[in-house]
């Protein structure tokens, strides 16, 4: 008797797990999949933006060539993600950790953090400045609407 009940609650358990992965997998390839993808996502804020400020034509070519701009950025910065985990195998590999070499390497990847981030804060001034006054307002309240809606993140 008891080892059924044993044999119950394994399964039961069992079953418990593998629906809260499998639904966990699903909300991730169907909810959010889009935001893990830098591409789709630049694609998702340009088509927000130009249907939200109702933008001209110069100023959606202009936020297009921003696109293109920023979505090479990324592609810069994806090489370095598939470099990591070569890089932390082959110091695994090697035996010894060289601390000055790994240092270096992501020494190497701050710089180009924050050379992006001065990049895109140039892109935003540059975009900010084709907008009309009436835009730039309704931009602020879908800015205020937007981390309004994650405050519970920070806390």
């Amino acid at each position: 008797m008891k080892s059924l009940l044993t044999k119950k609650f394994f399964i039961g358990v069992l079953l418990g797990v593998l629906a809260g992965v499998g639904g966990t997998a699903l909300a991730g390839r169907c909810a959010f999949s889009a935001f893990r993808n830098p591409e789709k996502r630049i694609n998702w804020m340009v088509s927000r933006l130009t249907n939200k400020l109702d933008l001209n034509e110069n100023q959606q070519n202009g936020l297009e060539n921003i696109k293109k701009e920023v979505t090479a950025r990324f592609a810069e910065i994806k090489t370095f993600h598939e470099r990591v985990p070569q890089e932390i195998i082959s110091q695994i590999e090697a035996g010894t950790v060289d601390e000055t070499r790994l240092n270096a390497f992501f020494d190497e990847e701050n710089v180009k953090i924050v050379e992006t981030r001065k990049f895109l804060i140039q892109k935003f001034s540059q975009f900010h400045s084709t907008l009309t006054a009436e835009q730039k307002k309704k931009l602020e309240e879908e800015i205020r609407k937007f981390f309004e809606r994650r405050k519970h993140w920070q806390e």
